[in-house]
């Protein structure tokens, strides 16, 4: 009975300690970020909300990053304000904004919770968190055209296994969503494009011919011309 009761003792003794060490870590990780932002802004409420980013990325073939490694200085817009000298990152594994700072460790990172953020901007794409009721999947897009219509580009990538001296490989896909009169069609090539906007269909299908352009591979440049011309009816 005696030994019962020790050993329930010790397990109290556990977690009260354990919960302290997670609650320490917590406090010592916001300190750091403010140590490196509150300069910058006095309130840090509107983007220091989230949790450390524990995720260990395997080494492979790639990375798990839009467009490039590393954290880059961009507009951050979240429901507290408008922030421009953050170092961010977009996991586009795990769809992850992060924050990176500088601790007396070395680098950290925290994922800010999506619930705060309106918007964010990496490498001169903008990125947005849309009606989940429309999209087929929540969390962020980028934000391709703003209009009658909308347009965006939902980014991905996926951990394959493979053979070979290196064992995994980081492979990227698209997917681009059309959202028209609070419908949203997939756009994979022209023919779905020219469903989605039946009702100019042989206009559509000229514009696309007389420019060369190719819905499957069209850069955010020509497809934002498409949708110009045809809300310019």
């Amino acid at each position: 009975m005696a030994k019962d009761i020790v050993f329930r003792f010790l397990i109290v003794i556990s977690v009260c300690f354990f919960g302290f060490d997670i609650g320490n870590s917590q406090d010592t990780l916001i300190r750091s970020i403010l140590s490196q932002y509150s300069e910058i802004y006095s309130d840090p409420s509107g983007y220091l909300d989230g949790r450390r980013n524990t995720f260990i990325y395997p080494a492979a073939s790639g990375n798990p990053w839009f467009m490039l490694t590393g954290a880059v200085q961009t507009v951050l817009e979240t429901n507290k304000g408008t922030y421009r000298d953050l170092l961010l990152s977009y996991d586009i594994l795990n769809d992850e904004l992060i924050l990176t700072f500088r601790d007396t460790s070395g680098m950290e990172s925290i994922m800010i919770n999506k619930n705060i953020i309106r918007s964010f901007s990496l490498f001169g794409s903008r990125f947005i968190n849309p009606d989940s009721v429309l999209m087929p999947e929540s969390g962020f897009y980028e934000e391709v055209y703003k209009g009658n219509l909308n347009f965006y580009i939902k980014h991905k990538k996926t951990l394959i296994r493979q053979s070979g001296p290196v064992q995994y490989e980081y492979r990227y896909r698209s997917i681009k969503y059309l959202v028209k009169e609070s419908k949203c069609w997939v756009i994979s090539n022209n023919r779905s494009l020219y469903n989605a906007l039946g009702n100019k269909k042989n206009e559509i299908r000229s514009f696309l011919r007389e420019n060369q352009i190719l819905v499957r591979s069209a850069s955010n440049s020509e497809l934002i011309r498409v949708l110009r011309y045809y809300e310019s009816f």
